[in-house]
């Protein structure tokens, strides 16, 4: 929901149920409701404060014959300080690879260099729903100096055009996430 977030994880029978805070205090990731929905349903989004209602125009447009490539740098701009990469417009690079076939978004790749962090995001198996493509899969992995996280979600259920409920059960048995 716009204001908290609520998952289980299975595997270690351990809960959280918190706002969007947590992801900033666990992951240093500046993530709020329309970006994690953008995430789950293939949106194209930008974790720049400064892309205007998602308006992708100082974007970079690169193509081959499978992919267009959306980069928030040009490649040549981001150099090297210390070692570490470094872009003199921004302290990110954002790479969106676009499938030229269908339009949907196959992989997004995040490096913020000022707060150390790597977002990968990618879809797989699409499948057609109600004349809409929806990746079947996604695969998120996050590496950050606090921590890592790799998802991978399995979408079994796809709907459109329905009422969204969220029924949300924590079995007992399960701890709250530290």
């Amino acid at each position: 929901t716009p204001d908290s977030v609520k998952f289980v994880n299975k595997l270690n029978s351990t809960y959280f149920v918190g706002n969007y805070d947590f992801l900033a205090e666990k992951f240093n990731l500046d993530i709020d409701f329309f970006t994690a929905q953008a995430i789950l349903l293939n949106d194209f989004f930008s974790f720049s404060k400064n892309v205007v209602d998602n308006k992708f125009s100082d974007f970079y447009l690169e193509n081959d014959s499978l992919f267009y490539q959306l980069s928030s740098a040009d490649k040549d701009s981001i150099i090297l300080v210390n070692g570490k990469k470094n872009d003199v417009e921004s302290a990110y690079f954002q790479n969106i690879m676009i499938d030229r076939s269908d339009y949907k978004i196959k992989s997004i790749t995040l490096n913020d260099f000022e707060h150390e962090y790597f977002i990968l995001l990618k879809y797989t198996g699409f499948k057609n729903i109600k004349e809409k493509k929806f990746p079947n899969k996604l695969i998120l992995f996050i590496n950050s100096k606090k921590g890592n996280i790799e998802l991978k979600m399995d979408y079994t259920r796809i709907y459109t055009d329905r009422e969204l409920r969220f029924p949300f059960s924590i079995p007992s048995s399960y701890k709250p996430m530290n």
